[in-house]
């Protein structure tokens, strides 16, 4: 974990992705204010410096948290129990569009990812819906 202060006492609060992690939640004073495929985690490190940086001075000191989950966590941290969210999944959408979407974002982690080892699971899921060989 990376815990960098900026020079008015803000702290920014890095918690490195492990090896199930999918998301990135950014939050401050531990207030959700954005959450993101694991593959933006630079761009929301960079960003959460920007932050206190920007603050200098102009209020309190607060701390803001970079932090990368799985989808159970991600799932806990918003109150959401995993067995109803993966029925509402299974309800709300057809086979084809959940291929189809799982698709997408595994062509985007491809895509957007510098991440050898997330690439690599991400080739491993198209290849598990057919897509690729």
């Amino acid at each position: 974990m990376r815990n960098p202060w900026s020079q008015d006492g803000n702290l920014v609060a890095i918690l490195e992705p492990g090896p199930r992690d999918l998301f990135v939640v950014t939050m401050i004073d531990g207030k959700q204010i954005l959450a993101e495929q694991i593959s933006e985690f630079d761009t929301a490190h960079k960003r959460a410096r920007r932050i206190a940086a920007a603050h200098e001075g102009k209020c309190k000191p607060f701390t803001v948290k970079v932090v990368s989950m799985s989808l159970e966590e991600l799932l806990a941290f918003q109150g959401i129990e995993y067995a109803a969210f993966a029925e509402h999944i299974q309800n709300s959408m057809s086979d084809e569009e959940a291929r189809k979407m799982c698709a997408e974002s595994f062509f985007s982690v491809l895509r957007d990812s510098d991440d050898q080892r997330i690439r690599e699971q991400a080739l491993e899921g198209l290849k598990t819906l057919g897509v690729m060989q």
